[in-house]
Order: structure tokens, then C-alpha cells, then sequence
């Protein structure tokens, strides 16, 4: 019998993966039906022109962005690419940004 490869530890974690959508209240209903988790946050971010909801996946998020105006870096984002586009980013966790709703 062969031994299993170890896989060492990542001396990073994924914090969060961001997901632009156009409609946050549609997208939250359809995130917590496909993966069974619930809002963990929510709230608008006024100087970056976004709507937000955090859904907590086991220690890391995915976070929803609706922006609030036609010139604010997500809408742009979502014309660029289109509804559900991702982004992620390891370093500087939400979770240490914003407390608790």
C-alpha cells in the first residue's frame, strides 16, 4: 500500500470570494438554496457604491456586490464582464473589517 501524499499547510487562507450580481436579493435567496448557509452580514457601502451580503461558508465568505450607482467600480465591473463575474482576494480578511450585523 502506497502512502498518501501530504499536502503542506498554505501559509495563506481564502478569506473571501467576491461575486458581482445585479439583483443582491435575488442572488442571496439563490446562494442560500444552492449552498444550505445563510446571511452573515449586510449592509451598503455608500463610498464604493455597493450593496453588500456576506454568506458565511465555514470560516471563509462569499460576498455579494449589487452596486447603487451606474459609475461605481462593480457596475462597471458588471458591464465589463457581466452578472456573476468573481474576484478573490487572500490577505486582509472581511471578517476583521466588520462586525457582526
Amino acid at each position: 500500500m502506497t502512502a498518501k501524499p501530504t499536502i503542506p499547510p498554505l501559509p495563506y487562507a481564502i478569506d473571501h470570494v467576491a461575486i458581482a450580481v445585479a439583483n443582491l436579493d435575488e442572488a442571496i435567496a439563490q446562494y442560500e438554496r444552492m449552498l444550505g448557509v445563510r446571511v452573515a452580514h449586510r449592509e451598503t457601502i455608500e463610498e464604493q457604491g455597493v450593496r453588500e451580503a456576506l454568506l458565511d461558508v465555514g470560516g471563509s465568505f462569499v460576498q455579494l456586490l449589487e452596486p447603487i450607482s451606474q459609475d461605481s467600480p462593480v457596475a462597471k465591473f458588471l458591464g465589463k464582464r457581466g452578472r456573476g463575474s468573481i474576484t478573490s482576494r487572500i490577505g486582509s480578511p472581511i471578517s476583521s473589517r466588520r462586525s457582526p450585523a
